[in-house]
């Protein structure tokens, strides 16, 4: 799944779900992208994308007349979907609801990978700084 980088101040072989932000910046080369980098491909990492992630990165790839199967296939090559169910996606209504008071820009997409790295007792890689301190990395 990784390969084998080591992690500056994380431990290798953590469990992490990396969100479209993150992944863009890392497909992309991006400056934020580094920290990224380091945890996608470091050693024993267990890298997660949840299923509404892959449609985001595919379609602002495409968008962006980027090659998006390309993009598809790192993703898919570096890391698992995600399992979702019935109870992520209630969990995930509630961490919208909640959560919406407070970020109105909040999405929906937002909460679901939110709920998936919780049930997956993962970290979250992401850029978004809604999200900055919730069990979070914070590449931005």
């Amino acid at each position: 799944m990784a390969n084998s980088r080591r992690l500056t101040g994380l431990t290798a072989g953590s469990r992490f779900v990396v969100d479209s932000s993150a992944w863009v910046e890392y497909l992309e080369g991006l400056k934020d992208g580094k920290k990224a980098k380091e945890i996608i491909e470091g050693e024993g990492n267990i890298i997660i994308t949840p299923r509404i992630v892959m449609a985001e990165v595919y379609s602002k790839t495409f968008r962006n007349r980027g090659d998006a199967e390309k993009a598809r296939k790192i993703i898919e090559d570096l890391s698992a979907p995600s399992n979702e169910d019935d109870e992520t996606y209630f969990l995930a209504g509630r961490i919208h609801a909640e959560m919406k008071r407070k970020f109105k820009n909040m999405s929906l997409a937002d909460a679901v990978v939110l709920a998936v790295s919780q049930r997956a007792n993962a970290k979250l890689v992401t850029k978004d700084f809604h999200q900055k301190g919730m069990d979070t990395i914070y590449i931005g």
